[in-house]
């Protein structure tokens, strides 16, 4: 065990620290809600299609089916961090900072555990409303 890891577990608990459960339970909230958009997506692409006006051509087709692939994916994956945050021990923790300053998008930093969120407006934020 490395000198890190060792403090870490019997170090005092740090601001910044948080329960890995909570993370993952944020991580798996975040997925689901990105396969909701995907499926979202799904159906307005099958209304242009279908509105197109002329038969499909099958490349598109095709790859309108990568975008199913992504949701089943996303909507895995969710599921998955679900069933591993369900078997951590609560008093798991960890310094999110240094991960959370590796978003550029700061209201997904704050729902991933970012406490200081008005402190910091990184490029790459996009509002479109």
């Amino acid at each position: 065990m490395t000198a890190t890891a060792e403090r870490r577990q019997t170090g005092p608990r740090r601001e910044s620290d948080v329960a890995l459960a909570e993370v993952l339970s944020a991580m798996k909230t975040e997925l689901a809600e990105l396969a909701v958009c995907g499926e979202r997506l799904q159906d307005i692409l099958g209304e242009a299609i279908s509105h197109a006006g002329k038969c499909p051509d099958p490349a598109l087709i095709e790859e309108a089916q990568g975008l199913d692939r992504m949701v089943q994916r996303l909507s895995a994956l969710s599921d998955f961090i679900q069933a591993v945050s369900g078997e951590l021990p609560a008093a798991w923790t960890l310094d999110v900072d240094a991960a959370l300053d590796a978003l550029p998008l700061s209201d997904l930093a704050a729902r991933l555990g970012r406490r200081d969120v008005g402190v910091r407006s990184p490029s790459g934020d996009f509002d479109m409303f």
